[in-house]
């Protein structure tokens, strides 16, 4: 699941409703590479350290399910584009 979002606050808030929902500790959720929550500025930093520590370079956006919004990533794919 990647989504980005506009402030820490809102990242913050939506594990919480997710860990919740799950059972799980918001930590768990922050950690798991199969979460990416955050500002587009912090999406990038996460997935550039992934690729670096666990050799990720591939991302499934969808999870299962069609995304809702693309286009929310449209500034994340420039932003990591060439790297």
């Amino acid at each position: 699941c990647a989504l980005p979002i506009s402030t820490q606050q809102e990242a913050d808030a939506l594990l919480e409703k997710v860990a919740a929902r799950n059972g799980v500790d918001v930590a768990f959720l922050k950690d798991s590479p199969a979460v990416l929550v955050g500002t587009t500025e912090e999406l990038k930093d996460t997935l550039q350290m992934r690729r670096e520590t666990l050799g990720i370079s591939c991302l499934q956006l969808d999870a299962g399910f069609a995304p809702a919004d693309l286009d929310s990533l449209k500034p994340l794919v420039a932003a990591l584009a060439g790297k």
